[in-house]
């Protein structure tokens, strides 16, 4: 039984990570140049934070899935890994338009990682992103319009072994926004984009996983 929820909670989080955030853009980027453009960063920006995910025995989860190929099993991408990482209790950084909050995770051989978050509350001017130390790929803006009544958001996959979670938000009195990292997942297979080579060339057509009924119990299933 463990097992088989093991596999369901990839399932989900494969068919969620794609169709949770079709509203959202995802972009690719071919120098830093045009990825210093679309964020907000600071000259001197470096994460406040470094997570450092634990390895695994990646030949054992490729094995398990060769055994599980011909079967019934759900197509299984990464590995997960919980953990419990509150915005609101992070060190803030002033800034002269506000405030920021980032957090870089490492995976080390990971073909990309993405993110399920809990108690998600952007306040109203905030924006949230996703992005590899490369420059070559940045998911967002995740603004107050992604707010969820569940507070359950699901992020793209960001290619690389890399990734840093970057809020930016102006000084209102008195609201902050909250957020918890609950899970993030290394992926050790490419999926969409990541196996054809070209950006963007499948998984657009997508539908976003709250807009459908149909879906609620798988949604409701990651938490």
């Amino acid at each position: 039984m463990k097992k088989s929820l093991f596999y369901l909670t990839f399932t989900v989080l494969l068919i969620s990570s794609t169709f949770a955030h079709s509203q959202i853009k995802t972009e690719y980027f071919t120098n830093q140049k045009e990825f210093e453009r679309v964020l907000r960063l600071p000259k001197d920006f470096k994460p406040i934070e470094t997570t450092i995910l634990p390895n695994f025995d990646l030949t054992k989860l490729i094995n398990e899935d060769k055994r599980n190929s011909n079967g019934n099993r759900p197509f299984r991408f990464g590995k997960g890994f919980n953990l419990n990482i509150e915005v609101h209790n992070g060190d803030w950084k002033e800034v002269n338009d506000g405030r920021i909050w980032s957090i870089e995770f490492f995976s080390k051989g990971a073909k990309s990682i993405n993110f399920v978050f809990e108690n998600l509350q952007l306040i109203e001017g905030a924006e949230l992103y996703a992005f590899n130390d490369t420059g070559t790929v940045v998911y967002g803006p995740v603004t107050h319009l992604d707010n969820k009544e569940t507070g359950v958001f699901l992020t793209d996959l960001v290619q690389g072994e890399r990734v840093t979670i970057y809020i930016h938000e102006p000084n209102l009195d008195n609201k902050r926004s909250s957020l918890i990292i609950k899970k993030v997942v290394h992926g050790y297979k490419g999926i969409g984009k990541m196996t054809n080579g070209s950006p963007g060339a499948s998984e657009n057509c997508n539908n976003n996983i709250e807009c459908f009924p149909v879906w609620d119990l798988h949604s409701d299933a990651v938490v």
